[in-house]
């Protein structure tokens, strides 16, 4: 019987697609042929229709229940929902690294800037000393400056052989110059020991070649190394000494506040 169903069914969806065809001949055949085809039933228009809207019977399974597809879905769900965990945790992981690694740069930062404000106000310090520094020695060279110009240096005036008188405005009359006297030569150092009892003080000194002249520096002298006085203040501030060192005998110069008397028991 539901083969019969499904025949009719088959038959009456044929000549409604024919209906629809762009011939009208055959389209005004496939109107008659299913209107005998609903005679022949005991239907007409009205029951086509309301078989067209009626809901098709709902399908049976007749087998026992197939969960297999359910639970692999479920499956992978799982696993997409425990790999999503996972990539949550290293994101709020890296997210965390992030946030410290910018409050490190945030502090170093803030300590640069704090260190560039101590260097800029040293400078400015700096700056200022030397400033002020600079204008006085400016203002000091600009009064000697003026005071040359202002008082002229006096003028030499020949009156007579042999004279030296100096022009000047003064209506008083010139007071001769008095002769020069020439210096008298400094006596040639000797090589007579005068003290053997001496020694290079608490700080270290330099042996010079001559006095005060630092490209004549021979060698440094330790603290509490014996010396012999050879004379005495040759240039005043210094003694001319012997020293004996590894390098062999040695004669020069060392000013005199490093030199002192020798201690008893130093080396």
């Amino acid at each position: 019987m539901n083969s019969t169903k499904d025949k009719d069914r088959e038959h009456i969806a044929k000549l409604v697609r024919l209906m629809g065809s762009e011939h009208e001949g055959e389209a005004t055949a496939a109107l008659r042929k299913l209107q005998g085809a609903l005679r022949q039933r005991g239907l007409n228009f009205n029951d086509l229709g309301h078989w067209i809207t009626q809901p098709a019977p709902a399908a049976t399974r007749t087998g026992p229940a197939d969960h297999t597809a359910c639970n692999r879905r479920a499956n992978d769900l799982t696993r997409q929902n425990q790999q999503l965990t996972l990539s949550l945790r290293e994101a709020q992981a890296q997210l965390a690294a992030a946030q410290t690694a910018a409050q490190k740069a945030e502090a170093r930062v803030a300590q640069v800037t704090k260190e560039g404000e101590a260097v800029r106000r040293r400078g400015r310090r700096h700056w200022w000393a030397h400033g002020t520094s600079g204008a006085l020695v400016c203002a000091l060279a600009v009064l000697i400056s003026v005071q040359s110009r202002t008082v002229p240096p006096p003028r030499p005036v020949a009156t007579g052989p042999g004279s030296h008188q100096m022009a000047t405005d003064d209506p008083r009359p010139a007071v001769p110059a008095k002769p020069r006297v020439p210096a008298k030569p400094m006596p040639a150092p000797t090589d007579a020991v005068l003290r053997r009892d001496r020694e290079i003080a608490d700080r270290t000194a330099y042996l010079y070649g001559s006095p005060g002249r630092e490209e004549t520096i021979d060698i440094l002298l330790t603290p509490h190394t014996p010396v012999e006085v050879l004379a005495g203040d040759v240039v005043p501030g210094w003694m001319r000494v012997h020293v004996e060192t590894e390098d062999g005998d040695k004669v020069g110069y060392v000013q005199a506040g490093r030199i002192g008397p020798r201690i008893a028991g130093a080396p």
